[in-house]
C-alpha cells in the first residue's frame, strides 16, 4: 500500500509508480510535484525508491528529441526545430553562443556577396552564384 502525503505507512514502488516517475520526469515535472502526484510523503523517499526512474527519464527524454533533432535537421523538413532546440536549450543545457556567431558571420558574407553581385551586375560580368 502506498502512503499518502502527510503519512506515516510504509511506501512500496509497483511498476506503474515506477513508469510514472520515469514519464513524469521525462516531461520535466518538479520532484516535488512528483512526489505529490505519486502520492508519497516526501522528495527523500522519492529519491530512495526512484533513484534509476529519476535518472533515466530525463536522459532518455533529452536523446529522444536530440535524435529527432538530428532527423529533422538532416532533412528537408520544417516545423518542429524551434521546439527541439528550446528543449535542448532548457533540458539538456545546450548553448548556442558558436552556433549564433557562426549565424551572424554566414549573415554578414550572405550580405557581401549580394553587394558583389550588384557591383558585378552593373559592369555586365556573369554572376558569382547561379540563381
Amino acid at each position: 500500500m502506498n502512503a499518502g502525503p502527510g503519512s506515516t505507512m510504509a511506501h512500496y514502488p509497483t511498476d506503474k509508480t515506477r513508469q510514472l516517475v520515469k514519464a513524469l520526469t521525462a516531461y520535466g515535472i518538479k520532484q516535488d510535484d512528483i512526489v505529490r502526484l505519486v502520492g508519497i510523503s516526501t522528495r527523500m523517499t522519492l529519491e530512495k525508491y526512484y533513484r534509476d526512474e529519476l535518472d533515466q527519464g530525463q536522459a532518455e527524454a533529452n536523446a529522444k528529441v536530440a535524435q529527432n533533432l538530428f532527423r529533422i535537421a538532416t532533412s528537408s523538413e520544417k516545423g518542429a526545430v524551434p521546439a527541439a532546440i528550446f528543449w535542448l536549450k532548457c533540458r539538456a543545457r545546450w548553448r548556442s553562443s558558436e552556433v549564433d556567431e557562426m549565424l551572424t558571420e554566414l549573415e554578414m558574407l550572405r550580405t557581401k556577396l549580394a553587394e558583389a553581385e550588384e557591383r558585378l551586375s552593373r559592369i555586365g560580368a556573369p554572376r558569382l552564384i547561379a540563381s
